[in-house]
């Protein structure tokens, strides 16, 4: 909103946006709707190049698709919209309308068997846990007080909040980047320090520069491969994951020499080499299409047929609903009990996340 308003002071005709909501929350994102639906209302042009869809529904004229540099079609919003779900998909489109999130969400319940309780009170179940767990900044007040939760392996949570929350806070602080004030973190029942946590517990960071360090993509992946210390059994391949991700044709390019959402796809699957016990995401959908995001997705699910503990801090209400077996939410650094996800806990999921 800083940055619009910046650019608002210049009195352009044009505004372009590249990717604005790729780690907005729901609130922050009708916000910036509401805003461009403000500029649109005073004859001001607006171009906007977004993965996430749904909040421009109500708000864009006119959809361009692109595919390998050109433009692959255009249509009226309206029409757009009546394209089958299907097809847009076929195109590695993510979802117009929040309703078709939901129907793939049942479908996927339709499909598998989420148990509705994968979050275990049983410490005995209990892969990663804190108890009493508490995190400031220079003595300050709390990000993170007084948080306890369970998470058991093979299982995968969502961790959703509000921007500023403390999720990115708590995740540096469970995989032993930021030193707690107090309380415990532990793995398999065994109480780690948090210089115990590197590498047993991956953070798959929300900018993946910060932790990409080779000088090329497939040597930053061999590396992960080759550091594996044999936490779990090795379930992929370098040559696979590239395939996976679709990295082969970026193999001999510099990491940080990639766009945003090539960049976390690098990070992640270094993180699925390396061999974690647990692996913890911030926001690893930010700025992928579709055919990305349903590509960690599976990827996330092999990990979890594994029996690694998997925490993903996210925003993105179709990852969840394609990823997820539960719900964690964190709200002014306190934890609250976790929701599982189900049909019939959509509704409430969606308006911890900020969808009326």
């Amino acid at each position: 909103m800083v940055i619009l308003a910046s650019v608002y002071a210049t009195n352009p005709d044009i505004f372009v946006l590249d990717e604005p909501t790729a780690a907005l929350d729901v609130t922050s994102m009708r916000c910036l709707g509401a805003a461009l639906a403000k500029l649109k209302s005073i004859g001001k042009t607006i171009i906007v190049s977004e993965h996430r869809l749904w909040w421009l529904a109500d708000l864009a004229d006119r959809v361009v698709v692109m595919e390998d540099g050109h433009i692959a079609g255009t249509w009226s919003a309206k029409e757009f919209g009546a394209i089958p779900f299907e097809t847009r998909l076929h195109w590695g489109l993510r979802a117009w309308k929040v309703d078709e999130v939901d129907a793939a969400a049942r479908r996927r319940f339709s499909h598998t068997s989420v148990s509705g309780h994968p979050v275990h009170e049983c410490v005995a179940d209990t892969s990663l846990r804190t108890r009493g767990l508490r995190v400031s900044y220079r003595h300050r007040d709390a990000v993170i007080d007084s948080c306890d939760f369970d998470i058991s392996a093979a299982t995968v949570v969502g961790l959703v909040g509000a921007n500023g929350a403390g999720k990115t806070t708590l995740a540096r602080c469970l995989c032993g980047i930021q030193k707690e004030a107090a309380g415990t973190v532990e793995l398999a029942g065994k109480a780690l320090r948090t210089s115990q946590r590197a590498g047993v517990i991956y953070l798959a960071m929300q900018e993946p520069g910060y932790q990409l360090f080779e000088h090329t993509v497939v040597r930053e992946l061999e590396e992960a491969h080759d550091r594996n210390d044999a936490h779990i059994p090795q379930v992929f391949s370098v040559k696979s994951l590239m395939e996976d991700f679709r990295l082969t044709n970026l193999a001999q390019r510099h990491p940080l020499s990639l766009s945003g959402g090539q960049r976390q796809r690098t990070s992640i699957a270094a993180g699925l080499l390396y061999g974690a016990q647990a692996l913890v995401m911030d926001e690893p959908t930010s700025g992928l299409d579709y055919n990305n995001m349903a590509s960690i997705a599976r990827q996330i699910d092999r990990l979890k047929q594994q029996g690694v503990v998997i925490c993903i801090i996210t925003h993105d209400y179709e990852f969840l609903c394609a990823a997820c077996d539960a719900v964690l939410p964190l709200h002014d650094g306190h934890m609250s009990p976790p929701i599982p996800l189900t049909p019939e806990t959509l509704g409430h999921i969606k308006r911890l996340l900020g969808f009326s």
